[in-house]
């Protein structure tokens, strides 16, 4: 299986040692008002869940398992293992986007996992370069 870090952060604006420079780059949904509006946010919350989907699809994974569930506020409905279709995962992504509750996406040949300052994590079998210049025509990078 194939990982893949995608971000919205534009790897020039990168030290030598990785750091990221832009310091007015938001990077998390409670942002939105401050450094960010909420129909730029949904831009890219978009470009990341479409990408996500695209990965686990493009993969042959028709259903994710959640693992690892932080749910502290009790906003969500789920549980551990919950069996989640792939083509039914956009709210749940968007809810983990949006610091709702966190947790991790797995299947036997696929997942998705996010890290903190929006970072995506997603890994999948057989990523065709099509599928990448695709994700990255979404304006993020892989």
């Amino acid at each position: 299986m194939l990982e893949y870090r995608i971000t919205k952060y534009n790897p020039t604006k990168r030290d030598s040692s990785g750091a990221y420079l832009d310091q007015d780059e938001w990077t998390c949904f409670s942002e939105v008002g401050v450094k960010v509006n909420l129909a730029e946010y949904e831009v890219v919350e978009n470009a990341y869940i479409l990408s996500a989907i695209d990965l686990l699809v493009n993969a042959g994974v028709v259903s994710v398992r959640v693992k690892g569930l932080e749910d502290y506020q009790h906003q969500s409905s789920l549980k551990e293992n919950t069996l989640i279709a792939t083509a039914l995962l956009k709210p749940y992504l968007q809810s983990v986007l949006r610091n709702e509750y966190w947790c991790c996406f797995e299947a036997d040949h696929g997942f998705v996992h996010f890290g903190y300052d929006y970072y995506m994590y997603v890994g999948a079998l057989n990523v065709s370069d099509q599928l990448i210049q695709k994700i990255i025509q979404r304006g993020l990078f892989v």
